[in-house]
């Protein structure tokens, strides 16, 4: 009678199969947990570029982004490790990139509007014509009616102080 040997080397090597299962699950599990925190960080980066949350979006995407870095590649276990002060390095370069975006970002969002009728103020040009109470300036290359409270005569280079509907008020530059 022959013994079939299957089931007893099956028991000998149960043991090592749950703990080599056990120990993928377990590494497959943070890989993917660190991947998605990877793309989540990197997609709240690129929403805060068109949904200006004043940085909370992309601090809540650079936390993200360091958290999956970490997971991924920082445990020794991880399926790709990479050294601590590379990580550390990358995290780095993320967070002042962004933060650079974002100061220019709020730059850009702070400075005066240079289209329109608001961006007409301040702005200097020359009289063309002045005929009694119709004076035409030409203001960055566009041809305007203006009014004055000052006596103007063409040549005379002007200065913007207010737009009243398609008429700009000017003042005369004063030549030193």
């Amino acid at each position: 009678m022959k013994k079939n040997i299957l089931p007893s080397l099956f028991l000998l090597l149960l043991p090592s199969i749950v703990m080599a299962a056990d120990k993928t699950v377990y590494l497959i599990a943070l890989s993917n947990i660190g991947f998605w925190l990877l793309l989540l960080g990197i997609t709240l980066i690129i929403l805060e570029l068109f949904v200006f949350t004043f940085g909370i979006m992309s601090s809540a995407g650079v936390a993200s982004f360091i958290i999956g870095m970490i997971i991924l590649f920082g445990i020794p276990d991880a399926v790709y490790p990479l050294p601590w002060p590379l990580i550390a390095i990358i995290c780095l370069l993320v967070i002042v990139f962004f933060v650079l975006v974002l100061y220019i970002i709020i730059q850009s969002h702070r400075t005066k509007s240079v289209t329109g009728l608001e961006g007409l103020i301040g702005r200097e040009g020359f009289v063309i014509s002045a005929q009694k109470e119709k004076i035409i300036v030409r203001i960055l290359g566009e041809i305007w009616e203006a009014n004055s409270v000052e006596l103007l005569n063409a040549g005379d280079k002007v200065k913007v102080t207010q737009v009243n509907g398609l008429v700009l008020i000017v003042k005369p530059i004063i030549k030193i």
